[in-house]
């Protein structure tokens, strides 16, 4: 096994690093940098930027008359090259990403879970780390699916510290469940003792992935007609094909991705997942920070929501 990890432009961790199969070359995303092993906690830590202290301070207002200082807002500020990463209200309980990560160990020493993944998003708005666990299953004959673990937490008043599982179909890496589904996702607003709350959630966590099995286990035997869909992608989408013509669109991917797709025969309702969940997973975004926003969206965004959206209309019945 090696992994990679992926940095912007200015050579800050910007993006993640990855424990991946040196054979099968660089990850969907297409950057990252190999490294000789998979990292320990520590090292994560290093990797990921965590280390960088991050302060609160006093915002100020330009304004032609002067400058004011802004009432009840403070700026949250990297200390390590001063970058200012957002603002927030003087209420808001700071957490330092190596304190979020170090409370992160029990997941590894009392759970037996291993650091798959990790780094930045959002230009270091939000730290992550995603943990595989020991929970795999076959949903058909050699098509498993690997249950992991997702921790975040982001600095600026915009996202929790969360916690919460995501499911990966090994065949082609499309993540199955997204954390934000199903309520699988576990929540802290920084909010009075932040670290102290996270730690005790840390260590009271308890993941299974036992339900979602059964429900693609169902989805793998149920067949999906042309007219089902049709329904499906209407539901999924709220429009109709003239209406996603005239608009642009993901139907034809999705069409496209039920018939062929990585590991899909075109006629179950697994087979429509997994072509929702392609779509979502493996589409690159634009720019610079295309791929790292992609990600972002399919685990904590739009994406997320569309596969959680998917699998609730596939577990209703078509």
């Amino acid at each position: 096994m090696s992994a990679y990890i992926s940095k912007s432009i200015t050579g800050q961790v910007q993006a993640f690093f990855v424990v991946n199969d040196a054979s099968e070359g660089l990850p969907w995303h297409r950057t990252g940098t190999m490294l000789p092993e998979a990292p320990t906690l520590e090292k994560a830590i290093q990797l990921g930027a965590f280390d960088h202290d991050i302060e609160l301070k006093p915002l100020f207002l330009e304004l032609d008359v002067g400058t004011i200082q802004m009432p009840n807002r403070v700026a949250v500020i990297d200390k390590q090259d001063r970058k200012i990463l957002g603002s927030v209200s003087e209420t808001f309980a700071l957490q330092q990403r190596y304190t979020w990560a170090q409370s992160l160990r029990p997941l590894i020493e009392d759970h037996g879970m291993t650091i798959d993944s990790g780094g930045l998003l959002k230009n270091g708005k939000t730290s992550w780390l995603n943990f595989k666990t020991n929970q795999v299953a076959d949903i058909r004959p050699n098509d498993p699916v690997q249950n992991y673990v997702l921790a975040a937490d982001g600095v600026t008043g915009l996202r929790s510290a969360m916690l919460g599982r995501v499911s990966i179909r090994t065949v082609c890496a499309n993540t199955e469940a997204a954390a934000m589904s199903e309520g699988t996702m576990v929540k802290l607003k920084h909010r009075g003792d932040i670290e102290t709350r996270w730690e005790m959630l840390v260590q009271a966590y308890a993941c299974s992935f036992e339900a979602d099995v059964e429900k693609w286990r169902a989805m793998a035997n149920q067949y999906v007609s042309t007219a089902q869909l049709t329904e499906f992608i209407d539901e999924l989408t709220g429009k109709t094909a003239e209406q996603e013509k005239r608009s642009g669109g993901t139907r034809d991917k999705i069409i496209a991705a039920f018939e062929g797709g990585i590991g899909n025969t075109g006629s179950t309702a697994w087979d429509l997942f997994n072509a929702v969940t392609e779509v979502v997973s493996h589409s690159p975004g634009k720019g610079v920070n295309g791929a790292m926003n992609a990600l972002d969206s399919q685990w904590f965004g739009s994406g997320a929501k569309q596969i959680a959206r998917a699998q609730a209309i596939l577990v209703g019945g078509l």
